[in-house]
């Protein structure tokens, strides 16, 4: 429940309050409540009605502005996207949840080629301008349940849930692509930009951690940027270490487990 409706059904409550100890006082005075209600109705009718617009309409404006409050500590103000502290937030819940549900979960981190030129040689302005075009690009190419974030100056990052490797490496082509189309004019100049990105997939390693995601993705969008940038590198969770089979007593082979099923992957 939003918070604006929240608190205007907190001081519609808190409004019946007025008439009742209105009829309080009136008792304490000698007059019984229900024979004072009786002998004034519309007074009593008007401190309701009356005080339910008031502190409904305060309720609701005060919990619009804490409503709006929490948004802004979590999206970044130039391109619209979250911020590095909900990435950093949202990245752990998600990485749970895979874990729990036995789900893939796949990261994207993205920083744009030679940005620091374009500041350089048209000023931040139009910087800034570039920025703002980038993070709806991005945005654009995502899947309903994906999250884009900027993590940095020209740094992005993107949390796609359900997602296996080929899945990601495809809708991080997409995001590229999109991003290679941003084009703004700076007098008789095209302005651009292109974007490398690194990706990484849970595929329910035990023992994955966030760090270990996005140190692969990042990993990943260096090995982008030393091979040409404008690219997508596919990166690769270390694999997991797991203990070796103790031998059985009579010198057989330990029997296997179950061989370990694959984890269902969305559609891209």
């Amino acid at each position: 429940m939003k918070r604006s409706l929240l608190h205007a059904c907190q001081a519609a409550a808190l409004a019946i309050c007025s008439p009742l100890g209105w009829a309080v006082i009136q008792s304490m005075r000698g007059t019984p409540m229900l024979v004072d209600m009786s002998a004034h109705p519309g007074v009593y009718l008007y401190m309701y009605f009356g005080s339910v617009t008031v502190f409904t309409t305060f309720g609701a404006y005060a919990g619009f502005q804490e409503d709006r409050l929490r948004q802004l500590a979590l999206e970044d103000e130039l391109t619209g996207l979250y911020n590095r502290r909900h990435f950093h937030r949202q990245l752990e819940r998600e990485l749970k949840s895979a874990q729990r549900h036995g789900r893939r979960l796949s990261l994207l981190v993205a920083d744009l080629d030679y940005f620091k030129r374009i500041n350089d040689c048209y000023g931040h302005s139009l910087g800034d301008q570039l920025l703002a075009k980038v993070g709806r690009a991005i945005t654009q190419a995502l899947r309903p349940d994906d999250t884009a974030y900027r993590i940095g100056g020209e740094e992005f990052a993107v949390i796609l849930p359900g997602a296996d490797s080929a899945a990601s490496c495809k809708i991080a082509e997409r995001v590229r692509a999109s991003v290679r189309d941003c084009v703004l004019r700076a007098g008789t100049d095209r302005v651009g930009i292109t974007l490398s990105v690194g990706t990484a997939t849970f595929n329910g390693q035990p023992g994955g951690t966030t760090d270990t995601l996005f140190n692969t993705a990042d990993i990943a969008l260096y090995r982008a940027k030393a091979l040409g940038r404008d690219r997508v590198e596919p990166g690769d969770l270390p694999p997991a270490t797991t203990p070796e089979p103790a031998a059985s007593v009579n010198g057989t082979e330990p029997a296997s487990g179950k061989a370990a099923q694959p984890l269902p992957s969305q559609a891209v």
